[in-house]
Parts: C-alpha cells; structure tokens; sequence
C-alpha cells in the first residue's frame, strides 16, 4: 500500500510519517490477503487554533471505493493510532462479507456488489498476481 501523507499548519516530520508508516504497515500485516499493494492511502494532518489535531485517513481501494475515518486528539501520535480502529472495524466487516462470498480481494467484492446493484457501471479492474 501506498502511503500519501499531507499536512495543513504543520511540518511532516521524520518521526511523524514513520508513526504513520507503522500503523499502516500493521493493517498490511493484518489483513494482507485483502489489502494490495496498488492501494492508495492518504493521510491528512491539520492542526487547529485550538491545539487540537484532525487526522483523516482515506485508502483508496482497487476500484475508486474507499475507507476513511476523521479523528481528533489533542496528541498527535495517539491521534495517530486512534485511525487504527475504525479502519479495522471497516476492513474486517468487508473481510466477512468477502470470505463468505468467496471473493479473493475486498476490492474483487466491492465490484461485484457495484454491478449488481447497477447493471450500466463498467469497472476494469486489474488483479495483481503475486
């Protein structure tokens, strides 16, 4: 997974884009059979006049459906960790639905469900075999 972090009032560190690495690095870990490596996620950062810090996180699946979550903290770094758990709540969710509709990729699920839904949506997707 790609990882794209952005920042608004504040400088992107060393120690703050490898917390951000680490975390993702721990959804790729954990749910690897379902999170491909053309993924795309993108972290914002902002820090607000209230000394608070938002932190959204949007992944990007492999047919332009997504997760996200917004969290905000006055400490960055828990803030930072705090993304972990509504991504995992989502990605799990569609992890049961894909292993019981014997989907090999989230992404693979998300598309089917598009097209039945609507029969006039064309996605091209591109497996990656590895």
């Amino acid at each position: 997974m790609q990882v794209i972090v952005h920042g608004k009032n504040i400088n992107i560190t060393y120690e703050i884009k490898n917390a951000v690495d680490k975390n993702f690095n721990y959804l790729q870990e954990k749910y690897s059979k379902y999170i491909k490596k053309d993924m795309i996620a993108k972290v914002g950062i902002e820090r607000n006049s209230n000394h608070t810090y938002n932190i959204s996180v949007h992944i990007q699946l492999l047919n332009n459906n997504f997760l996200q979550c917004l969290v905000e903290n006055h400490d960055l770094y828990v803030g930072i960790n705090k993304t972990l758990v509504p991504l995992e709540k989502q990605l799990s969710r569609l992890k049961t639905v894909a292993d019981k509709t014997g989907a090999e990729s989230v992404g693979q699920f998300i598309t089917k469900e598009i097209l039945d839904d609507n029969s006039e949506v064309i996605i091209d997707v591109t497996e990656n075999k590895d």
